[in-house]
């Protein structure tokens, strides 16, 4: 199922598809061809507020590198092609926090078009997650199970059984 990827400060240059190159701190995990959803914004969501998908994209590389490392054309590829690579790191600093000499994941992706209908009959793509699926046949750890992990509740229910 694809993940999530917020662009809350890039929202614009997703809609006009002016952007096919991310900077992240994290995502080291994200692959070659693998999908993601370009969505508004992920946390902060009001009580029955939805998340907002912007664009379907696959990635067409992920590599780390120097925040400071940013060209004139990788400005232009971030959706930025008025700003200088200086003005472009005081701007990622100003917003996401760290320095410029911090490591970040350079993703280049490219948009995939996905029509209402298509994402609707295909089930991995209906749904946004926010975490890795679980392997087959690996079920969620319940109360009844008694050996739960994770919840102190259920942990003091095994050790009362067990005495």
């Amino acid at each position: 199922m694809p993940r999530a990827m917020s662009f809350f400060h890039t929202q614009r240059q997703i809609k006009d598809r002016a952007k096919t190159v991310t900077r992240r701190r994290g995502w080291s995990h994200l692959k070659a061809g693998d999908l993601f959803w370009a969505i508004e914004k992920g946390q902060g969501l009001k009580k029955g507020e939805k998340v907002k998908r912007l664009a379907m994209l696959r990635c067409v590389s992920n590599r780390a590198e120097l925040l400071g490392w940013i060209s004139v054309p990788d400005c232009a590829a971030e959706g930025f092609p008025e700003l200088k690579p200086a003005e472009f790191v005081a701007m990622f600093v100003r917003n996401m926090g760290g320095d410029s000499s911090q490591e970040v994941r350079r993703i280049e992706f490219e948009y995939v078009d996905v029509t209402a209908e298509s994402a609707m009959s295909s089930p991995s793509l209906r749904k946004v997650t926010r975490r890795r699926p679980r392997p087959s046949g690996q079920s969620r750890p319940t109360a009844a199970s008694g050996r739960a992990q994770g919840c102190r509740g259920q942990r003091r229910h095994y050790r009362r059984a067990k005495a």
